[in-house]
């Protein structure tokens, strides 16, 4: 064939067979975002796609948004509010027209196995993840074990980064690894005694948000929660029979605690008439009369406990009341000024967080009172400008009491979104990264006829890393091989099971699909969904109430993963589900090959390692999602065994790969939790 000029240079390097395996290569790329649009122009321009049957698919479920502008670069004003995946594959195409009808843009779910399920992944050679959230992920890297596609996965945190190369059976896959457990504050370190900014971060968005602004339900609740944990501690407190004694300085703190509550509670209705002399008392109560309160707690500031005394604030001082019918202009200039460039970097004063305190607090208040009775609560949103007035002004008001350094309205955005900020250089070089593993994958030794490609000589998992001593900006390192426990690439044998849901019902496909064709006796029978991994149990061998129903009305779609397993728990096979209209009889498929699973000979399930503390292989990175400057992922509160249980944003999970923007943490296995169904 003859060679466009751009790909001379590669065709010398890698030889004429070499260069058609990758132009007649059929990607898919999950996520069209910062990574994403690199590796899509970096794909197009080594050229990928353009032989006879090559192709690239693009999926991404979002829009774009204005912020996405500084580091996705396919990205342009105009496209704002525009699906990602067209507009991506539209712009790639300025770099080569020829490609045209070879990028194909999906805007959609990757969790919706209806359009998405094993077949669709089979048609693939290379699946590339570059996603941002850890469901997905986890998803994603299920169903390229299921289908036996391998996987370039990459993702970045600030200046860290990370290449996988995941081969189903020849390496570790994304789930062999588990994420690190998440990072926890006591809620009386919260609410009593901060020591960092991202405690006052965390009560500025999670206690003093949700109090003012959120479901009166809520935070009644809460308030019952902290009641009940003040009863038990009078009563640990008195086991000789003298009710009501609370000397112990842990008790007094809770108490000073619900009465914070019952304050901040009453003068939300107050708050909410809009008027100015209320927001001051407002102000009054949290950093001043609530400071008081902490400081006549004398054993919190023991010479012993090494805490500094915490300093109120006089709002009179700060804003003389002559002074004040004049804040709210102030304010909106602030928060003009901060809406981007360099006024977001700026630290303000403390007259000036003041100002944007009360002037957020107006409008916030102005927002609820408009709402529909319905919606009259007001949850965060880090990209809410107003809202992230409001929760930057007051937890800087805090730290300033607590003497904590003040941070910008940018890195407060930061740490209350649990976000490090994407950096556009990071995502080129993970982005050239992933394309040299995708080209290894394709140009190395051939596998089996009817196996994807496998590893290659050179495949390599790479580590973008930073700090002192480090010799070397990117480390590389052989793919490890998979854990032998783990249940996504190790697990159940992988099937398909194609019926119409309709008809077939769950008695028959026990006694067909499972006694007769799968051997099992007295099998099992639990489900799955890619949106939770909690597991039902539909039968087993003493609960058999469901074989008169349809596999549709059980609940069961495109969208399930069906488990079985025999009666001693030691054959198992996990089945991906195809709704087939009037299909006569139900199929089982081997989900890597889509052909008939007869006979299929079910493996033992694995094992579970004792411990893998001391095998877990290092990466040069360490734990990356640990990095510098990720301090403030997965925050959860707990009130050292009391009450309550706040999580500060579960949004965020961390794991050796490390993430655009984080997502939930994984959820146990399907074959740990069940229920009756």
């Amino acid at each position: 064939m003859s060679v466009p000029h751009l790909l001379q240079d590669l065709q010398r390097l890698l030889g004429q067979t070499d260069l058609a395996r990758l132009t007649d290569a059929r990607l898919l790329m999950v996520g069209a975002g910062g990574i994403g649009c690199e590796i899509l122009k970096n794909l197009v321009l080594a050229g990928f796609a353009s032989g006879p049957r090559g192709s690239i698919d693009v999926i991404d479920l979002d829009t774009i948004d204005l912020s996405n502008l500084n580091r996705q670069f396919l990205f342009q004003r105009e496209h704002v509010g525009l699906p990602k995946s067209t507009t991506a594959c539209q712009s790639a195409l300025k770099f080569q027209p020829a490609l045209a009808g070879k990028l194909h843009p999906h805007l959609g779910s990757i969790l919706d196995m209806s359009q998405y399920g094993i077949s669709f992944f089979r048609r693939f050679d290379v699946v590339i993840g570059a996603l941002d959230n850890i469901p997905a992920r986890r998803h994603v890297n299920r169903m390229c074990m299921a289908a036996g596609v391998p996987l370039v996965e990459s993702g970045t945190t600030g200046y860290l980064g990370q290449v996988s190369v995941i081969a189903g059976g020849q390496s570790e896959c994304y789930d062999c690894t588990p994420p690190p457990p998440s990072k926890s504050f006591p809620v009386c370190t919260i609410r009593s005694t901060p020591s960092l900014p991202i405690h006052c971060l965390v009560w500025a968005k999670d206690f003093l948000l949700p109090q003012l602004f959120g479901s009166p339900a809520e935070t009644a609740a809460e308030t019952r929660e902290l009641e009940a944990a003040v009863e038990r501690r009078r009563q640990e407190a008195a086991p000789s029979g003298a009710p009501g004694e609370l000397d112990a300085a842990g008790a007094d703190e809770l108490e000073a605690l619900l009465a914070e509550n019952r304050a901040v509670a009453a003068l939300r209705a107050d708050m909410l008439s809009d008027t100015h002399a209320a927001r001051r008392r407002l102000f009054d109560h949290l950093f001043r009369g609530d400071i008081d309160r902490l400081l006549a707690l004398e054993a919190l500031w023991a010479p012993e406990s090494g805490r500094t005394p915490p300093t109120p604030l006089d709002i009179d001082q700060l804003l003389p009341l002559e002074s004040g019918n004049d804040h709210h202009s102030g304010g909106r200039v602030l928060m003009r000024a901060a809406s981007g460039g360099v006024g977001d970097q700026q630290v303000w004063s403390v007259a000036e967080n003041a100002i944007v305190f009360l002037d957020s607090m107006q409008q916030l208040a102005l927002r609820v009172s408009c709402a529909a009775p319905e919606a009259e609560a007001l949850a965060f949103d880090k990209d809410d400008d107003l809202m992230m007035d409001f929760v930057c002004a007051a937890a800087n008001l805090r730290m300033i009491c607590f003497g904590i350094t003040p941070q910008s309205r940018f890195r407060a955005r930061s740490i209350a979104g649990n976000i490090i900020p994407a950096i556009a250089t990071t995502n080129a070089i993970v982005s050239g990264q992933a394309v040299l593993e995708i080209i290894a994958l394709l140009t190395g030794p051939p596998r089996a006829a009817d196996a994807g490609p496998g590893l290659a000589p050179s495949s390599r998992t790479t580590y973008l890393v930073q700090g002192p001593g480090r010799a070397r900006l990117m480390s590389k390192e052989r793919p490890a091989p998979p854990k032998p426990d783990c249940l996504a690439c190790q697990g159940p044998t992988k099937l398909v099971l194609r019926c119409d849901l309709k008809v077939a019902r769950l008695g028959d496909f026990i006694r067909t699909s499972l006694q007769e064709q799968l051997e099992l006796e007295d099998p099992s029978v639990s489900v799955s969904s890619s949106q939770n991994d909690e597991a039902r149990l539909l039968a087993d061998a003493d609960f058999d109430s469901n074989h008169g129903s349809t596999l549709a009305t059980l609940g069961i779609d495109e969208n399930t993963f069906i488990l079985v397993e025999d009666d001693l728990g030691e054959r198992q096979a996990e089945l991906f589900v195809e709704h087939v209209t009037d299909l006569q009889e139900s199929q089982l498929l081997v989900a890597a090959t889509g052909r008939p699973a007869v006979p299929v000979d079910l493996p033992a399930k694995p094992r579970p390692a004792e411990s893998h503390d001391n095998e877990e292989p290092q990466s040069p990175a360490g734990d990356i999602a640990s990095g510098p400057g990720n301090d403030h992922g997965d925050v959860i509160l707990l009130d050292d065994g009391d009450a309550i249980e706040l999580t500060a944003d579960t949004s965020t999970g961390k794991r050796k790969a490390p993430v655009e923007d984080d997502g939930d943490a994984a959820a146990a296995s399907p074959a740990s939790k069940r229920r009756h169904t």
